[in-house]
């Protein structure tokens, strides 16, 4: 299984990244998605965008954390947020609200939502 500080690193990357797109290129992410980008959508997707950066920055700074209850808990909170995010992507989805682009996202939301819970339970991985 991939340490801490590499599946840490790695989200940091994805978070910062939908930062970036979603604050300065958000027709890249609605577009993806099969959403339209009305002012509404815009207006969520800027205010999400300052919750990725917030992640993403806790990310950067935990990463080389040693297995405690703090880094359980940061790993507990985001495998449950990347558990809701792909099982709203399939609700979504099966529901008509965003088009295929979605199933770009919910691979790596399980991912990071199994990588996270993993670490989150503590057995003592690096």
């Amino acid at each position: 299984m991939p340490s801490f500080s590499l599946i840490a690193r790695l989200g940091a990357f994805v978070t910062l990244i939908l930062f970036f797109a979603f604050a300065f290129v958000p027709i890249l992410p609605f577009s993806i998605f099969g959403v339209d980008m009305t002012p509404e959508g815009q207006l969520m997707g800027r205010r999400m965008s300052a919750l990725f950066l917030g992640i993403g920055v806790i990310l950067v700074l935990s990463h080389g954390a040693e297995n405690s209850p703090l880094r359980q808990s940061i790993s507990a909170g985001l495998s449950v947020s990347m558990t809701a995010l792909a099982l709203f992507g399939l609700w979504d989805f099966v529901h008509g609200a965003v088009g295929l682009g979605v199933w770009a996202a919910i691979p790596v939301e399980a991912y990071f939502a199994a990588a996270f819970g993993l670490h989150a339970r503590g057995a003592g991985i690096p």
